[in-house]
């Protein structure tokens, strides 16, 4: 967990140096020009650095470079708090950083690439907790969708903040990012109005981040009642049963509670079950800030099969062994960990996430496809 928590620093450190570096330097070339750059093109380098930098770091620590990001995603359950503080003090370092390599560069011309509002302060933290509002939301919704938008999304999130400052550019700057404010003000020493930055976008995010899957809940659960073709959204009782349980359905079980819980109950067990996890299943799952370390592999019984409302199996085929999950099950049909090497976990293990977010939002068309493999439900 501490060398995982290790490159997330690194990551986020590494990620909002380079997004304050092209955002704030691309606001001291414009002065530096004359004004040859423009507002659009100051807008399109912000937007491009934050694409280029989800593309090579969101692997690693989600690329959120921006804490009120990272608070949004704390509120919408993505994240806990404790790691939250990791992504902080790596984005505020990366920040800082930068701005002061900026202005060894260019000393303190154009106040380091900074932001200060031109209206009134209360002007500016409207615009700012809009425009963080707005890209807070497109930001989770790339998360939710992101089996459809595919790679997609690091070029609709650069986009978003590209249209954002375009608009928010000439009022309050367009930060949206508190540690996109903080480098240069810390650089520079200049404070005025700087509480703007830091309260305007946690309030956009926080909104967000709070709303959005209540907006999305909520949309669900009226698309459920208003055609009698569309089945209620609520996933209910699942089971994910294996032989073992020592891997693919303790991961299956643990994705489900942590993308899930408020949509469903949520249980693994094997008809064979093993003393313990597979050890290197642990290993992978901590990079996913998921401990099955004090997890268990259950025996399956038939009251479990009984009281689930689905049983999905990861391709161990034990219909033979309980007849009673003939016809009721899902096979998602993933190769057993057991003996496999890490980097192989690595890949069951995320198509078993992909897997686990298809239970929830496919079923907008009525249906609930419980995996690429699977067949649907009505």
């Amino acid at each position: 967990m501490r060398n995982q928590l290790a490159l997330i620093f690194l990551a986020e450190l590494l990620g909002t140096f380079g997004l304050v570096f092209f955002a704030a330097g691309s606001s001291i070339v414009d002065v530096l020009s004359g004004g040859l750059l423009t507002l659009v093109g100051v807008a399109f380098c912000s937007g491009l650095a934050v694409m280029a930098m989800i593309y090579t770091f969101s692997e690693i620590s989600g690329a959120h470079i921006n804490p009120a990001v990272t608070l949004g995603f704390v509120l919408s359950k993505h994240i806990k708090f404790k790691h939250a503080i990791v992504y902080f003090i790596g984005q505020i370092s990366g920040a800082i950083l930068a701005s002061q390599l900026l202005k060894s560069l260019f000393g303190l011309t154009g106040g380091v690439g900074g932001h200060l509002p031109s209206g009134s302060a209360i002007q500016s933290l409207g615009i700012e907790v809009v425009l963080t509002f707005t890209l807070m939301s497109v930001i989770l919704a790339t998360v939710v969708n992101r089996n459809q938008l595919g790679h997609l999304g690091g070029l609709i999130i650069g986009a978003t903040v590209v249209l954002c400052v375009l608009l928010g550019g000439p009022i309050s700057g367009g930060s949206m990012n508190p540690a996109r404010s903080f480098g240069p003000s810390m650089a520079g020493w200049m404070w005025s109005s700087h509480w703007v930055y830091w309260l305007g976008p946690f309030i956009g995010a926080g909104l967000a981040g709070i709303g959005y899957m209540n907006l999305i809940r909520r949309w669900m659960e009226i698309k459920g009642i208003a055609s009698k073709n569309v089945v209620s959204p609520r996933i209910q009782k699942v089971l994910f049963a294996c032989v073992h349980n020592s891997g693919r359905s303790q991961m299956a079980e643990a994705f489900a509670v942590q993308l899930w819980k408020d949509f469903g109950e949520f249980r693994s067990a094997g008809t064979e079950p093993a003393d313990t996890i597979d050890p290197l299943v642990v290993v992978a799952m901590r990079e996913k800030m998921i401990d099955l370390s004090q997890k268990y592999p259950k025996l399956l019984t038939e009251e479990m099969i009984m009281e689930a409302d689905r049983v999905i199996t990861m391709g161990c085929s034990i219909e033979s062994i309980c007849p009673a999950i003939e016809g009721v099950s899902e096979d998602w049909k993933l190769d057993d960990p057991a003996g496999k090497s890490l980097e192989e976990i690595r890949f069951i293990r995320d198509k078993i996430e992909c897997n686990v977010r298809d239970v929830l939002f496919e079923k907008f068309n009525g249906t609930l496809n419980l995996g690429q493999h699977g067949k649907s439900f009505s």
